[in-house]
């Protein structure tokens, strides 16, 4: 079996933590509103070191030498309108399970029938309330077969200080494995919270 159609294992050893008194608390204060946040470890923690003072880090601040380890299961979505987010960026993992580049396609139209529109609030949701998002989402394929991973998604500025996009990790849970099952049909969400990053949450809860 391919290494990356794996769930990562994450010894306690290995976490990554940021550096700075202020950086290193939002990353407990993150990670403890977190209920399994080990494969994000390294993105939370470098998210909190490039925000600084801001909300967010900027996307340009954003160094991949610091993100090793997770960039094969990295997604960057830009966000146009709210029928319109865009894959900007989806790491080899994705290539792998999903049989196909998924970078310019609109996420939302891979959803499954009746949850588009809730994906589209969930995900502005985190940008209009700069907040994280927890979440267990599924995968169908062609075949019929079926994968399912946990996601930790958190918002980033754009260079005029907007929050314009927003940046996932995944950790399968180690039932996919490769060759794939054909291409992907589509997503769903089996359930989703939003994750205090320093601002509260949203007063609605994550739609899925």
């Amino acid at each position: 079996m391919n290494q990356s159609s794996a769930a990562q294992v994450i010894r306690q050893d290995d976490i990554v933590r940021p550096s700075g008194e202020a950086a290193g608390r939002r990353f407990q204060h993150i990670t403890g509103a977190l209920p399994d946040w080990r494969h994000a470890d390294e993105l939370v923690a470098h998210w909190c070191e490039m925000a600084g003072d801001l909300p967010a880090p900027r996307r340009r601040d954003l160094r991949p030498e610091a993100l090793r380890r997770s960039l094969p299961y990295l997604v960057i979505f830009d966000y146009t309108d709210r029928d319109t987010i865009t894959f900007r960026l989806a790491g080899t993992s994705f290539w792998e399970h999903h049989e196909g580049e998924l970078t310019g396609r609109n996420f939302l139209d891979l959803q499954e029938d009746g949850s588009r529109e809730a994906a589209s609030r969930r995900l502005f949701g985190m940008l209009e309330h700069p907040c994280g998002i927890a979440s267990v989402n599924s995968t169908l394929f062609e075949s019929g077969q079926c994968g399912r991973y946990l996601i930790v998604a958190l918002p980033l500025l754009d260079d005029d200080g907007q929050v314009a996009h927003s940046i996932h990790v995944t950790q399968y849970d180690g039932q996919i494995h490769l060759p794939s099952h054909g291409r992907l049909r589509s997503m769903g969400v089996e359930h989703a919270r939003y994750i205090d990053i320093g601002f509260g949450i949203p007063a609605v809860s994550a739609p899925y």
